[in-house]
């Protein structure tokens, strides 16, 4: 596997076929192979998902990162979830930071460090990195801090984040935020947010 991935980073001949590679980071995710972190992160930082070598390696990179998930990765997986979106005109680079901010966001949930959470919540506050918001809600719920934040934006006087902390506190399933979801319900202005609120209550397990 280390052969394969220095052979195709280090663009040496005859160079590995993509197949060889999308083998290599398979079984790499698949026994966790701590030892080759490094050169995954250098795939995943030089692979430009809009290419044709990206077209066959992005599943097993993106398997590869969210397997390792190493804490060292912190600070450059934060930094990549905070780039400014492409416009969508130009599809190939919308598409390549498609691809590295969303496998950014996955690898941080599954890291599972506290301080990941903000930059994850900026991304969904983000209105022109919609496409990412599932990836960035999914990691959210990896953190321990997320229900006690998600409560905090409930109360925001902005809606849109009471919506999301509505929304995390439904995803998080758990039933002691009921109390303060209906609270929130009954100081709701607008029918749009006693719906949000309504359906993360839905989520929420019955009570006893």
């Amino acid at each position: 596997f280390r052969h394969a991935l220095d052979a195709y980073l280090n663009d040496r001949r005859p160079e590995p076929t993509p197949r060889d590679v999308d083998v290599a980071l398979r079984r790499i995710a698949e026994q966790q192979i701590r030892g080759l972190a490094p050169r995954v992160l250098r795939v995943f930082v030089t692979l430009r998902a809009s290419s044709e070598q990206g077209q066959h390696l992005r599943r097993s990179t993106a398997a590869a990162m969210t397997a390792l998930a190493e804490r060292s990765w912190l600070p450059l997986l934060t930094q990549k979830i905070a780039e400014p979106m492409p416009p969508s005109s130009d599809e190939d680079a919308l598409g390549d930071q498609l691809f590295w901010q969303a496998t950014a966001a996955e690898t941080l949930g599954k890291i599972g460090q506290p301080e990941a959470l903000e930059p994850l919540l900026n991304v969904i506050f983000d209105p022109s990195k919609k496409r990412l918001g599932e990836a960035a809600y999914g990691a959210a719920l990896e953190l321990a801090p997320t229900q006690a934040r998600a409560t905090q934006l409930l109360h925001d006087r902005q809606t849109d984040r009471a919506r999301v902390g509505a929304n995390l506190l439904g995803r998080l399933g758990r039933a002691d935020a009921a109390p303060e979801l209906i609270a929130a319900a009954k100081r709701a202005r607008t029918p749009e947010e006693r719906y949000h609120i309504g359906y993360a209550l839905s989520q929420l397990p019955p009570s006893p």
